[in-house]
């Protein structure tokens, strides 16, 4: 049985039916250091798969449980697991990276070699870009992994145009696919390294991602030349006031109690705007947005451009009769990312050849 029971990256346990006490449980699959995501049975082989530094790792087991070897994958990417039937040798999973698109493998169960079953056919050749994982300190000593992709020839000067996108919370990880504080510490890293420069330096999440945008610019007005924080969750005071706000409680605690009051005050990006020069800003949201309510980037905009001491344009875009974001359609979609891109270029002073 897949549990999470007493071990939060999840492990696999073995148990009687006609005893199915706790204390009568066996590991089969025990909790390691990185998430156990799924596990399956092919060929008389079991395939775990997990997690690690945000790529996929799969473990071949015996079917008693004992370690055989790593699934050899095509690289740092994401795979989803390995399937097939118990009684027959051949199995089948895809991979994808931020170079690659999805591309379905057969793999024979019992030499273990694979061979490419499906790859769709796109005007895009990998092989022009370079994709590599570092790790940056982040400021309480974690080591955090990041993904950068450029293409082969860029100049590493410190003057590349540079988007960085983040998340950053509900356990939630942005992983390869091809279409707190710890993201001041990449933007450093980018520039320390010369990836990028503070004025070549865009940001960009949306959700939590647009709390984690509000907070870095309030914290950080010098940090990067522009920024995006889409339908962002910008009021923490209020946020449980309002559709389904209440839920996230668990994941940023309530203003409506003291300890967790004084805590969210620190950060609140919309309790949080001084008197600065802020970079170019362009706050995102969607009028019919019932996941995080317009109000919370029509107030984070108002005292933003009130309280903006320099000459970076500090905007809204509304998406009119569009929501959060899922299953917006495409013409809208193009149009949004549109308006991005030539906020971004116009204000990154960089010109597209």
């Amino acid at each position: 049985m897949f549990t999470n029971i007493d071990a939060p990256n999840n492990k696999v346990i073995q148990l009687t039916l006609d005893n199915v006490a706790k204390e009568n449980w066996v590991d089969f699959v025990p909790e390691k250091e990185t998430k156990l995501e799924s596990i399956s049975v092919a060929g008389g082989r079991i395939f775990t798969t997990y997690l690690q530094d945000v790529s996929s790792k799969i473990e071949i087991l015996n079917m008693d449980g004992t370690y055989h070897s790593d699934l050899k994958l095509p690289g740092k990417g994401i795979c989803h697991g390995v399937y097939g039937k118990k009684g027959e040798n051949t199995a089948f999973y895809s991979f994808s990276s931020y170079l690659n698109p999805s591309t379905s493998y057969e793999l024979n169960v019992e030499t273990l070699e694979a061979k490419e079953y499906f790859k769709p056919a796109i005007d895009f050749n990998s092989e022009d870009y370079i994709s590599e994982q570092v790790f940056y300190t982040s400021a309480d000593g974690e080591k955090i992994p990041m993904f950068i992709n450029y293409h082969k020839d860029t100049k590493l000067g410190g003057n590349a145009p540079c988007l960085l996108y983040a998340y950053g919370g509900f356990n939630i990880s942005i992983t390869p696919s091809f279409s707190v504080n710890d993201f001041i510490a990449a933007a450093d890293y980018l520039k320390e390294n010369n990836y990028t420069s503070t004025d070549k330096l865009a940001l960009h999440g949306r959700s939590n991602g647009g709390l984690l945008m509000g907070a870095v610019m309030t914290q950080r007005p010098d940090l990067a030349a522009v920024v995006l924080p889409g339908v962002g969750v910008l009021d923490m005071l209020r946020y449980h006031k309002f559709t389904i706000g209440w839920a996230w409680a668990v994941e940023y605690g309530s203003s409506d109690e003291k300890k967790h009051f004084d805590n969210l005050m620190k950060y609140s990006p919309l309790h949080n705007i001084k008197e600065a020069k802020y970079p170019a800003t362009l706050v995102l949201t969607g009028d019919h947005d019932d996941r995080v309510v317009p109000a919370h980037s029509f107030k984070f905009i108002s005292e933003l451009q009130y309280k903006q001491k320099g000459d970076k344009p500090v905007m809204v875009r509304i998406d009119v009769n569009a929501g959060h974001g899922a299953g917006k359609p495409k013409e809208k979609s193009i149009g949004e990312w549109a308006d991005i891109w030539a906020f971004t270029f116009h204000n990154l002073n960089h010109t597209i050849k």
